[in-house]
């Protein structure tokens, strides 16, 4: 997915509307690259081929991973086009409100877009939204829950509590999808510490995104902040730290198994398997997520 190398800072001029911008900066090792958001330039096209234009759109995500985000900042009226061959979608919603199929969508919700469904996606008012989803429109038939069952013609508008929670003192997390739907594949995981966490080193079977909403992920001397993306390549061992409290998306777009000793047997991934609850609360409350550290991309 990522090309190997050491963390660089490359520099590499294009036309607005193609991917490669002057001013984009990724770090890249072995497996992992960081995008920064702040280094993403405005686009006036969705730099993944068929979703449109009339907005302002910035790649943060690697060229070469098997998987996309792009910021999205739109105003009111305008909407969130779609191509009509696409793998499964999410669009999580930092700022702003959209209107699905009639349904509203607030700030800190997603909407979960399978690979067959066409809905109508309004922008109510000026919305700073992440959309996301894999180069490759073939829904996964070969993931660890095996192929969908019945047309993925569905849309699934997903309120700021998440489908599946599981929150304490220091732990804030909640699934917005976790593949186990029947026609859907993709995982959508929003998770958070209140305070400074080491993570053991580890692996996922497949590839991720790891989008920063606020505090900062270290990863030895580099950091992961605010608006700035992490690509892992599937089965990449990693580990990060954090000197304080953090909250992150992570997007994967089929169901994952995860290793952390190598020797032992892999570790399921998922809302049920890891004691989630069903979430509580209206459906589309506003989020209790602060996002306001989040750092746009300008």
């Amino acid at each position: 997915m990522v090309t190997e190398g050491r963390f660089a800072l490359p520099t590499v001029s294009a036309a607005v509307g193609e991917t490669w911008l002057s001013g984009w900066e990724e770090r890249v090792v072995k497996g992992l690259a960081i995008t920064a958001g702040t280094q993403a330039l405005v686009q006036n096209v969705h730099p993944i081929l068929g979703h449109g234009r009339g907005a302002e759109y910035r790649l943060l995500s690697p060229e070469n991973s098997s998987l996309w985000m792009v910021r999205i900042d739109a105003v009111s009226g305008s909407t969130v086009q779609l191509p009509t061959t696409k793998g499964d979608e999410a669009v999580y919603i930092l700022a702003g409100e959209l209107e699905v199929d009639g349904q509203a969508c607030p700030a800190g919700g997603t909407v979960v877009i399978e690979s067959g469904a066409k809905p109508a996606i309004e922008v109510v008012s000026d919305s700073s939204l992440l959309h996301m989803g894999p180069r490759d429109s073939r829904v996964p038939t070969c993931g660890l829950n095996g192929p969908i069952q019945g047309p993925a013609i569905h849309t699934h508008a997903v309120g700021a509590e998440g489908w599946y929670a599981l929150s304490d003192a220091e732990r804030d997390s909640r699934y917005y999808a976790d593949s186990t739907c029947p026609t859907c594949r993709l995982t959508l995981l929003y998770t958070s510490r209140s305070s400074a966490h080491w993570s053991a080193t580890h692996s996922h079977s497949v590839d991720e995104l790891i989008h920063v909403l606020w505090g900062e992920l270290h990863l030895g001397s580099h950091v992961v902040g605010p608006g700035d993306t992490l690509a892992v390549d599937a089965d990449r061992r990693y580990g990060f730290r954090t000197p304080d409290g953090f909250g992150f998306l992570n997007y994967r777009s089929d169901a994952s198994a995860m290793t952390i000793d190598p020797a032992a047997p892999l570790i399921g991934e998922g809302a049920l398997i890891h004691g989630f609850q069903p979430a509580d609360g209206d459906r589309f409350a506003p989020g209790a997520i602060d996002l306001s550290t989040y750092r746009p991309s300008v």
